[in-house]
């Protein structure tokens, strides 16, 4: 099993993200359950990821979003069943719980978990038991459960949402994730990350940020926290077409960010992409041609195709059209 490493996880040198990477490392080889808090978008699943890292359990680490979870489907989620327990159960389901034995289960968003679910959860952390739906028998699991939320638990308990004796199982170890604005001598550092991790994943050079758009985002109050910063540097690089992000690029990243939603593409980058895609339809695929077509480098248009989520194209068997000249390179769209 691969392992990746805490430092690669959590990025920064500042005085907050090296106190967190101390709690995660004193949590790491506790058994018991562990509540990350923090504010939306601060990176709460990557601490999950990381005090598995640094437990070396040999199970895996299994992440669900608990409030995605219909309320009757939860022990089938959960438990898993047996084949034929119910109409639809076609085959044997593991559930969550059993695949992360020996390991981690991170339920991202418990606070808005249903009362139901907070039961059922409660009675396996009790018991250490997993009983199928539909099965003669129940399984012994080992796993540890790291639980995240940014809702407070005491206000949600008080207000009949939140089960007592499940707040108090889950906050014996509590790991709080700051805001980015409480660290944001980090975010040229993390800036810098997602440039690289960019340009990796596009098969692009990265682009160097200039010292003005490196103050222009410290100056931002990145009420989106982590996932914003790295949505605006996203947005970054598809509005550069040079060789680096400056600080006129961040000012429009960031104005953009103010209107564009995290789920999807805007109304304005969904009509670059069909621009886009009907010049690479065009072109058969040729990137070199789209480029000058548009004005722009070859790395520019990589980018621009990175961020609208269009992948490279592939070339495929040339086909002859009706004309009889060779043309139409298979192209593969994510």
């Amino acid at each position: 099993m691969t392992v990746t490493r805490l430092d690669d996880l959590i990025i920064g040198v500042s005085p907050a993200m090296q106190e967190l990477r101390d709690a995660i490392r004193r949590a790491a080889n506790l058994d018991g359950p562990v509540l990350i808090q923090g504010p939306t978008g601060a990176g709460k699943e990557l601490v999950a990821n990381g005090l598995h890292s640094e437990s070396r359990r040999p199970g895996k680490f299994v992440a669900c979003n608990a409030a995605a979870i219909p309320e009757g489907l939860f022990e089938s989620e959960m438990m898993g069943h047996v084949r034929g327990a119910f109409t639809g159960a076609m085959r044997d389901r593991q559930g969550l719980v059993r695949r992360a034995n020996h390991g981690t289960l991170f339920l991202d968003e418990i606070g808005d978990l249903n009362i139901s679910g907070q039961a059922k959860l409660l009675r396996v952390l009790d018991t250490r038991e997993v009983w199928p739906v539909g099965a003669d028998s129940c399984e012994k699991v080992n796993f540890r459960l790291v639980a995240a939320t940014n809702v407070d638990l005491a206000v949600a308990e008080i207000q009949g949402r939140f089960r007592r004796d499940l707040r108090y199982r889950l906050r014996g170890l509590v790991i709080m994730v700051p805001a980015l604005r409480d660290h944001v001598e980090d975010v040229g550092r993390l800036a810098a990350h997602f440039v690289t991790t960019m340009a990796k994943e596009s098969h692009t050079a990265a682009l160097a940020l200039t010292t003005k758009a490196v103050n222009q985002l410290e100056r931002h109050d990145w009420p989106g926290n982590v996932r914003e910063l790295k949505q605006t540097i996203e947005r970054a690089l598809f509005l550069a077409d040079g060789s680096s992000i400056t600080d006129a690029h961040v000012a429009r990243a960031v104005a953009d960010n103010e209107y564009s939603s995290a789920a999807a593409l805007s109304a304005s980058d969904m009509l670059h992409r069909k621009e886009l895609m009907e010049l690479l339809t065009r072109h058969g695929g040729n990137v070199d041609a789209v480029a000058v077509a548009l004005g722009v480098t070859r790395s520019a248009t990589y980018r621009r195709m990175h961020r609208l989520g269009i992948a490279v194209p592939r070339r495929g068997p040339r086909l002859r059209s009706a004309n009889g000249s060779d043309d139409a390179v298979a192209m593969s769209d994510r």
